[in-house]
Formats: structure tokens, sequence, C-alpha cells
């Protein structure tokens, strides 16, 4: 679970700059570095979104995966509740 906090942390700042959950539908978003340095999991941390009747955000920390829905309300993200596996 403490890494795919750190993924979040990690790479939702960068989401931030999308406007509505149109425009993060379809993407796909790999962890490869941190602060410069290659990312101990490069490759296998990811978050996917796409729609599938409700807003979903799915992912890796680079071992268990999780899933979710997401919203955009005014400029923030707010993803959960989230179910991963151990």
């Amino acid at each position: 679970m403490y890494r795919i906090q750190r993924l979040f942390f990690i790479i939702l700042p960068m989401l931030f700059l999308s406007a509505c959950s149109d425009e993060l539908t379809g993407t796909s978003w790999v962890l490869t570095q941190i602060s410069g340095d290659p990312a101990p999991v490069s490759g296998k941390a990811y978050l996917r979104f796409h729609e599938n009747g409700d807003a979903i955000v799915e992912g890796s920390g680079g071992c268990n995966r999780f899933s979710g829905t997401f919203a955009v309300r005014e400029e923030h993200l707010h993803i959960g509740p989230l179910i991963a596996t151990r």
C-alpha cells in the first residue's frame, strides 16, 4: 500500500493540469523517475484513466493493482474510493 500512496503523491500533481475528466479519459501515465533519479519500479508503476459507464482510474504501484472512480471538479482531481490487491 505504501507504493500506491507514493505513486499518487508523485504523479497526481502532474494531473492537476487537466481541466476536466474528458481530458484525462483515455490517457495513461507511467512513473519513470523521481526527482531526476530512475524510479525503482520504472515502467511498472502506472495510472490509466478510462470510461466504462463511470470515470475509472486504474493502475499499479509496481506490484499490486488498484482501481476506482475519479472526477474533476473545479480543476481539482478527486479519486476514490479505491480497491487494491495485496
